[in-house]
C-alpha cells in the first residue's frame, strides 16, 4: 500500500487502513468504495498491492 499511495495518513489510506484491520475477509469492491476521488485512479493498483501482502500469524 505504501508504494502506491502518496500519503500513508491520508483519509483515504485511514479508512483502508482500518477497514483491513477490522476485518477477517477483504472485499475488495469495499476497499473502492473507501477510497475519495484522487485516489479511485489507483484503486486497482492499491487492491494488487493489498492481495500480494499476506499476513503471518505470530
Amino acid at each position: 500500500m505504501d508504494s502506491v499511495v502518496s500519503d500513508m495518513f491520508g483519509v483515504s489510506s485511514k479508512k483502508v487502513r482500518d477497514y483491513l484491520i477490522s476485518t477477517d475477509k477483504f472485499n475488495p469492491d469495499h476497499v473502492l468504495s473507501l477510497l475519495h476521488s484522487r485516489m479511485q485512479s489507483k484503486g486497482q493498483e492499491l487492491i494488487e498491492s493489498i492481495e500480494g501482502y499476506s499476513f503471518t500469524p505470530e
